[in-house]
């Protein structure tokens, strides 16, 4: 399992899903099986993870479920019957979280990271978080936040 996979489980609150899938690649690793399909492919999250997001980042949950692409009728209806969330959708909340766990180590600091993600950027012409429902658009708001990271504000 890759680190960054591991942060982001960590920053929604699912430890145990990451424990459980590190074992999981370790184990797969010593039977000779490398890169095995499993590896590269997104757990399937529970519902919940959407509420945590939001509080984590201190948006409504409207927001991630927007930035997600998931309907609000689709969430209630899962969060209701308990049922994961899609491969697809959990890929997006994942990407959602990596993003936020290394702004949040950028920054250094929870409230930092949240207002940066929150808030209107001139470099980007978007809330980074807006722009993190594609992979386009996760991909410059990473690269700014590299600039950032490096000292490069220009």
């Amino acid at each position: 399992m890759s680190q960054s996979l591991a942060k982001a489980l960590s920053y929604i609150g699912e430890e145990r899903q990451a424990e459980a899938r590190l074992v999981k690649s370790k184990v797969g690793a010593r039977s000779g099986v490398p890169g095995r399909r499993e590896n590269f492919r997104a757990p399937r999250l529970r519902s919940c993870v959407i509420m945590r997001l939001a509080k984590r980042l201190g948006v409504d949950e409207r927001v991630i479920l927007a930035v997600s692409g998931i309907s609000a009728r689709t969430y209630s209806r899962r969060r209701e019957s308990q049922e994961p969330l899609t491969e697809a959708e959990s890929d997006r909340l994942l990407r959602i979280a990596r993003v936020a766990a290394e702004a949040e180590r950028i920054f250094g600091d929870p409230a930092r990271s949240r207002r940066w993600l929150t808030h209107e950027s001139c470099l980007l012409g978007a809330k980074p978080l807006d722009l993190l429902g594609s992979d386009i658009g996760s991909r410059e708001v990473e690269a700014e936040l590299m600039r950032t990271a490096s000292g490069d504000f220009a």
